[in-house]
């Protein structure tokens, strides 16, 4: 048997300037369809930004970074893989633990390891992190997460910031912790439970098609423990968030948080939403010592249930606003009383020129301090020193003679 195979075919030069006179003619750059071709290709040239975006998205899907050094002899990472490294995150002990250990050694880290990162594997580092440098960056993070949420703990509580002095800032927080402490106790003991939760009563109402407008709130508070709850609460969330310092949505919520009370603390939104208040009239213009007054009170958003207080007329500007009735000076605020109807009753039991201060009633959502008013005064006299009302009285002498006898 006998096979044959065909020659392959020979290539002379006429063929191949056939080819190339044919690929010339096919790619004639002057040729009409050519320059439509590229108009149109002109009209379609994207945006850089659609180019990045479109090349980011083609190496998610190829599921590779080019960029990405690989060991010898070790495993691609693949998507997968980080993943599940990613899953393996330790929690609260083992950040802060990790988060020390970063910033005693952060020195050692930089001097020996950042520039010899290239050699350790990828994700080789704590807290699921594939660099020295990364590593360093979290544990830096996470310290100041951790500052900021317990900075932002202290203002809320103590409303003010703390100082370099650590046992100052300890007593303040033991100090309005027992405040607030004392004041949830007795808003617990205030607290009253509806009847007709107790008794089932709307239960039987509801299986009966029954109206629900004629019941009560299951549970009422007075007004004024709004804002200790509130603060218990905002404490509480603290404490979640500093738990969980370490993932993203923590710090989310605390620069959320700082940014809200920060625009509500400023001047303009306190002005706006609580327009300040401005006594105008007080009468009368003096008091006697020891004895109830009515004082009149005139002015500009005066609310009922106000507070009323008095401080005496040289206490320093810087004293005014203050709110706090656990700080004992001269200058704090007494005989204060609620303001009901333009009026006030007080009963002075000191002689001195007081001027009034008045707070807004108890709310929730914003803290209310008192303003103090000195270009209004009430005098506190006695009546020795008013002519007319002051009476001496009669005074009896008695001796006793040399035979004990009694003259008078």
């Amino acid at each position: 048997m006998v096979f044959r195979v065909a020659a392959p075919r020979f290539e002379s030069d006429h063929d191949h300037d056939q080819d190339v006179k044919q690929s010339n003619r096919l790619f004639d750059l002057m040729s009409h369809e050519i320059i439509e071709q590229r108009l149109e290709n002109l009209k379609r040239k994207p945006k850089w930004t659609q180019w990045l975006d479109a090349y980011v998205n083609k190496l998610d899907r190829d599921g590779h970074d080019d960029d990405e050094w690989t060991p010898r002899g070790g495993a691609n990472v693949t998507a997968k893989g980080r993943e599940t490294h990613g899953a393996k995150r330790s929690g609260f002990f083992s950040h802060v633990l990790w988060t020390i250990v970063g910033l005693v050694s952060m020195p050692f880290i930089v001097l020996l390891c950042v520039p010899f990162q290239r050699f350790y594997s990828p994700y080789m580092w704590p807290l699921g992190c594939h660099s020295p440098t990364s590593f360093l960056k979290q544990a830096v993070l996470n310290a100041c997460t951790i500052v900021v949420i317990v900075a932002v703990a202290y203002w809320t509580l103590c409303d003010e910031l703390p100082t370099r002095h650590m046992e100052t800032n300890v007593a303040l927080v033991r100090q309005h912790a027992s405040i607030l402490y004392l004041n949830l106790v007795h808003c617990a003991h205030n607290l009253r439970v509806s009847d007709d939760i107790a008794s089932l009563k709307w239960l039987q109402t509801i299986v009966e098609g029954g109206s629900m407008a004629s019941f009560e709130w299951p549970v009422t508070v007075p007004r004024e423990c709004l804002g200790p709850i509130l603060d218990a609460l905002v404490l509480v969330a603290f404490v979640g968030l500093l738990l969980n310092f370490y993932s993203k949505w923590s710090r989310y919520a605390i620069f959320t948080f700082v940014l809200v009370q920060y625009t509500l603390s400023s001047p303009y939104v306190q002005t706006v939403w609580t327009p300040r208040p401005a006594i105008t009239s007080l009468e009368p213009a003096y008091a006697m010592l020891d004895e109830p007054l009515v004082v009149t009170v005139e002015g500009d958003h005066l609310q009922p249930g106000g507070t009323v207080a008095w401080i005496p007329f040289w206490c320093a500007p810087s004293t005014y606003a203050s709110s706090d009735t656990f700080f004992v000076g001269d200058c704090d605020k007494q005989f204060d009383a609620p303001f009901a109807a333009g009026v006030v009753h007080v009963t002075f039991t000191l002689v001195d020129t007081f001027i009034p201060c008045y707070k807004h009633p108890p709310n929730p959502l914003h803290p209310q301090v008192f303003e103090c008013f000195d270009a209004f005064q009430i005098r506190v006299k006695t009546r020795q020193n008013i002519p007319g009302l002051y009476v001496k009285p009669n005074t009896i002498t008695v001796e006793l003679s040399a035979d004990d006898t009694v003259v008078v």
